[in-house]
């Protein structure tokens, strides 16, 4: 395998170079760059790796360090596609997305573009909610960031304790949990009564 150098650097970071090389090494096959299919389930190793390395903490010099460090000899083999705030976008996507499983099957509606706009949502339930809603509704990423903009999620869940209140109806808990099922069996009715039919 032919990799990059990696002196100069703490055995640390020299072991997620070769683990990032290993993983790339790996997934390119036959082709002539690493993401020539979707790349989000490539990226989230990559990011697992980094993640690992600095153990979640990816605000701390030590991640600085070591992200830099291998984006140097990702560039130098694979180009601009690995700069520093590329891998910490896809470390982010780990801290975003711990279930690879969850990865692999959102992978097959959502591009990676779909998966960066969804990063940035600071609750695990509206990204769920989101991620769910671009499965079924076949949102692409403008729409997707529209949604988000317009608080899709939070109008939906006031209604929600709005209705609970007045008649005694199901948690918001148990709601987003029937939602969900909704989402997935496209209930027209389900979803009309949520106002979302139109989404």
């Amino acid at each position: 395998m032919n990799k990059a150098s990696t002196t100069k650097t703490t055995p640390g970071t020299s072991r997620l170079i070769d683990d990032v090389l290993t993983t790339l090494e790996a997934a390119r096959g036959p082709f002539a760059r690493p993401a020539t299919t979707h790349p989000a389930p490539l990226y989230w190793r990559i990011g697992k790796c980094i993640y690992d390395a600095v153990r979640g903490n990816l605000r701390s010099s030590k991640a600085v360090t070591m992200i830099n460090a291998t984006s140097r000899n990702l560039v130098d083999q694979y180009g601009d596609e690995f700069v520093p705030t590329a891998l910490t976008r896809m470390t982010q996507f780990v801290a975003s997305f711990p279930d690879y499983e969850t990865v692999i099957t959102l992978s097959k509606n959502l591009t990676w573009k779909h998966f960066d706009a969804l990063i940035d949502v600071d609750d695990d339930r509206k990204r769920d909610f989101y991620a769910w809603m671009c499965l079924v509704k076949k949102w692409n990423v403008g729409t997707l960031r529209k949604k988000i903009s317009a608080e899709l999620y939070e109008r939906t869940s006031h209604a929600d304790r709005q209705a609970a209140a007045s008649k005694g109806e199901p948690s918001l808990e148990e709601f987003e949990s029937q939602l969900m099922n909704a989402l997935v069996s496209r209930d027209p009715k389900i979803l009309k009564y949520l106002g979302i039919d139109d989404a």
